[in-house]
């Protein structure tokens, strides 16, 4: 076995424990070290002809409900019922999530493996594990009703050079905007991180959501997005942190 692939193991073999342990005395510890076992996973994941990850090419397994998740497994050697090994992409949770997260009416959750242990975590426990780990989740919300965009009230200049840095070291991030947003009719707003970038949202989003994590409360939300190229920025002006050039 060589290094990277043991390295792998001993990850599967800790997350393992970690739910062992949550089962038999379950309190906030035993949740917290289950979710931190989570993050650090690499997972492998079935593609279609085994292509190179991406929204449209993961498989997918469907509950009696009719809600599809993506199969992820702890090792090639797992069992991977209708699968093949030749399908496998290697993954690691954080940038799995976001393909979950960013596509809700796509994919309801993951299930790690799926022919022996069952582990299913759906959309609502991402949210939960992100909130027990960083503190506060990430929501994608596909409006379909009027957004109301708003300034904070006040910056918390620490984060927003914090966050200056990671689009300034990524030379596909052109433009970012922060802002409060909810819709006409829905709930309480919340932070809003629009970003305009030529690259993929899982590239990025996961070190801006650990900078979000440090500055954010318990039970906060906020909402990363990618700008769509014929989306009208220029009444933004007064929230954009950061300009290339």
């Amino acid at each position: 076995m060589d290094k990277k692939a043991s390295e792998i193991k001993q990850l599967a073999d800790t997350f393992l424990e970690s739910v062992a342990e949550l089962e038999k005395n379950r309190n906030k510890e035993t949740q917290y070290k289950m979710c931190e076992a989570l993050y650090r996973l690499e997972l492998y994941v079935p593609t279609k002809d085994g292509n190179a990850i991406a929204k449209e090419t993961f498989r997918t397994l469907e509950n009696e409900q009719g809600k599809r998740f993506i199969p992820a497994f702890l090792g090639k050697d797992a069992v991977l019922g209708e699968f093949k090994q030749t399908e496998l992409q290697l993954i690691n949770y954080l940038c799995l999530k976001y393909y979950v997260i960013d596509a809700p009416e796509m994919f309801a959750g993951i299930v790690i493996n799926p022919f022996e242990h069952n582990f299913v975590f759906d959309n609502s426990f991402i949210e939960i594990a992100d909130s027990v780990i960083m503190g506060m989740s990430i929501k994608s919300n596909k409006n379909e009703g009027k957004v109301i965009i708003t300034k904070p009230q006040s910056w918390n200049l620490k984060m927003i050079n914090d966050l200056y840095k990671i689009f300034d070291g990524a030379l596909d991030v052109n433009r970012a905007w922060m802002f409060n947003s909810k819709e006409e009719s829905g709930e309480a707003p919340h932070i809003t991180i629009m970003v305009d970038f030529d690259g993929e949202k899982v590239d990025l989003f996961p070190s801006l959501a650990e900078v979000m994590g440090k500055y954010l409360d318990v039970g906060d939300s906020f909402e990363l997005i990618k700008k769509e190229k014929d989306y009208d920025a220029s009444q933004l002006e007064e929230v954009k942190i950061f300009s290339r050039g």
